[in-house]
This record gives C-alpha cells, sequence and structure tokens, in this order.
C-alpha cells in the first residue's frame, strides 16, 4: 500500500503520497506475565501505547495517530490511566518526538515515543518494529521520516538494544523504551509556507535549529511566553 503510493507520486504532484509509519513498534506490543496483585494471575494482550506517524501528501502534512497502513488513522491510543488499571505496568512516559518526521513542502508526521514497565514482576513483550532498517520514504524531494528503535533499560539505568522483531523479558526494575516511525515528506522542503514551519515550532515537533537546517526558517522566541516568530 505504502509503496503504491509513492510510485503514483512519480506523476508529480498532486498525486501520491509519502511512506506512512511501519507497523507494530514496541509501542502496540503484546504484553504478557504474572500480575503480582491478583494472586499471580497470568494475563497477556496488546497494548496501544504509542505508533507510527503518517506521511505527507500533496496539500497535507501527515497524520500524527496514523499506526501503519492497514489502520489508517483509525486506531485510538490506549489511556494511560485504563492501561494501568488493567495490568501491572507503569507507563512512564509518551509523547512526541521533535525532529523525527520526514521534512518537505508537506511534512510527515513525527514519530511517537515513551517508556514503560512492569511492576514487581517479569513481563515479556512481542513486537515487531519494521522500519528501523528502512524508515518511510519521501517522495518528490521529501525526506525519509525517521526509524523506529526499542531498547531495554536495565535496573542499572544501562540501555540495551533490542533487536527490531523480538520477543523480549522485561525483568522486574527493568524498562522497555521505544521510538515509533515518523512519516515521509512530500516536496522539496524548501519550499514550505514559513507559517506551516513556525506552527511546527510552536508545537513542539520541530526545534528552532531543524527549522533553519530542514527549511531555511529562522524563528525567534515571541513576545508570548513559550511560542515563537519568524525573523523578519
Amino acid at each position: 500500500m505504502m509503496a503504491g503510493n509513492c510510485v503514483f507520486s512519480e506523476m508529480g504532484a498532486p498525486y501520491g503520497q509519502a511512506e506512512g509509519g511501519s507497523h507494530l513498534p514496541a509501542g502496540i506490543g503484546v504484553i504478557s506475565g504474572r500480575d503480582p496483585f491478583k494472586g499471580g494471575r497470568s494475563y497477556v494482550n496488546q497494548i496501544f501505547v504509542g505508533y507510527a506517524g503518517g506521511g505527507a501528501r500533496s496539500g497535507y502534512d501527515g497524520w500524527l495517530t496514523y499506526c501503519g497502513p492497514a489502520n489508517a488513522g483509525l486506531i485510538q491510543l490506549d489511556s494511560v490511566e485504563v492501561d494501568e488499571s488493567m495490568y501491572p505496568i507503569v507507563i512512564e512516559s509518551r509523547g512526541v518526538i521533535a525532529d523525527s518526521q520526514g521534512f518537505g513542502e508537506f511534512e510527515g508526521a513525527p514519530a511517537v515515543g515513551g517508556t514503560f514497565y512492569p511492576l514487581d514482576h517479569d513481563m515479556t513483550i512481542v513486537y515487531a518494529a519494521d522500519g528501523t532498517t528502512f524508515p518511510p520514504k519521501g517522495v518528490l524531494g521529501g525526506k525519509n521520516g525517521g526509524a523506529s528503535a526499542s531498547w531495554k533499560v536495565t535496573s542499572s539505568y544501562e540501555e540495551v538494544s533490542l533487536p527490531a522483531f523480538a520477543e523480549a523479558m522485561i525483568e522486574n526494575g527493568s524498562k522497555i523504551a521505544f521510538k515509533a516511525c515518523g512519516g515521509g515528506g512530500y516536496g522539496n522542503p524548501l519550499d514550505r509556507d514559513p507559517r506551516r514551519v513556525l506552527e511546527s515550532v510552536n508545537r513542539g515537533w520541530l526545534s528552532p535549529e531543524k527549522a533553519k537546517e530542514a527549511y531555511g526558517v529562522a524563528v525567534r522566541p515571541s513576545s508570548h511566553p513559550g511560542l515563537f516568530e519568524v525573523e523578519p
């Protein structure tokens, strides 16, 4: 599906679409273990803590909660509180990773990343983080989206890289961390409207440094705290 959209883009704008993020990063892995708070009863289910961003197309930036080509934005992110009430886990962090999108006249959506861990037990997670080796492609001069990655943080705070596809044991005291894919960009980044660049910066999706590097747009702090403006 994603490759087909890229092929159509060879006809030129407004046709086709950049590749969206790949499916099944660790943020939507299948977790299992024995719940120490329910008498050691076994649990197993797929969670949806964080997933990939969509590719851009002519006139439109990528969809942040795209998830994968088979879902195309129809899968909702889990509530952190609901997950933590149903399973013996803590979701320590979840959020957008700035500068992980494919830059272009129309920008791919950035990636989502996060960290979570089991409470008082060992947890198994199974995932298939496609897009680790071959991240989503940009088209018509648009840049590729950021690659996915998975790693374990041990009880001694050592970060251990995990394979793209794995069944991993997250021992009590350790954590699983992940970065999903960002979507690919559509069109030459230097053709992007500076107002759109500014919007991405003010969302926290794009750093001021990357705005200058990727788009040639310089921004500075505005009179409104926490917000930027385009330098004249």
